[in-house]
């Protein structure tokens, strides 16, 4: 882990956004996906907050025992990397809301492109707008369950994903 991201639901506003000190050298950051650069998990150099991966953890299992419930997208896969086990009724994961049985698995970044009109992280990642776009991404699926309209909505992101190749392009979505 190199940053954990948590987002009030409320409000918005960020609660946890903290660097975690790697415990051996780091040879990639893979930027482009982590989000993190060179110097952002140097204690000498960096802005960002650090804490050490006990700490991410704690702040994290702090939520958990409190009940709170998380909302992202593929949930299961990050909390595996942290070793906190999270109850399934604390878990809303859009991965899992947004799919078709024996179907593929929606990006974050396609399913906010298609809901939301908006293309997130073209250059880099960022784990706070992952959050955001998870959280709106839900709203958005709740609000089309209350409607009637969720399953149609699914079948249009299905057929617009095959007819793309699952490429992004806001001018495309229908």
């Amino acid at each position: 882990m190199a940053r954990a991201s948590v987002i009030c639901c409320r409000t918005g506003q960020v609660i946890i956004d903290d660097c975690v000190v790697p415990q051996e050298p780091v040879l990639d950051y893979l930027t482009r996906f982590s989000g993190i650069e060179p110097g952002d998990l140097d204690r000498n150099l960096t802005k960002k907050h650090l804490v050490t991966s006990r700490t991410a953890y704690l702040k994290i299992r702090l939520l958990v025992d409190r009940g709170c419930v998380f909302v992202g997208h593929g949930l299961e896969k990050d909390f595996r990397i942290v070793n906190v086990h999270v109850p399934p009724h604390q878990i809303v994961d859009t991965l899992h809301i947004f799919k078709t049985p024996n179907a593929r698995l929606i990006s974050l970044r396609f399913l906010s492109n298609f809901l939301r009109g908006h293309d997130m992280q073209k250059d880099t990642h960022d784990s706070i707008e992952d959050a955001r776009a998870s959280w709106m991404c839900y709203r958005i699926g709740v609000s089309l369950m209350a409607k009637g309209e969720f399953d149609r909505t699914l079948t249009k992101i299905y057929d617009f994903g095959r007819r793309t190749d699952w490429k992004l392009g806001l001018a495309k979505v229908s």
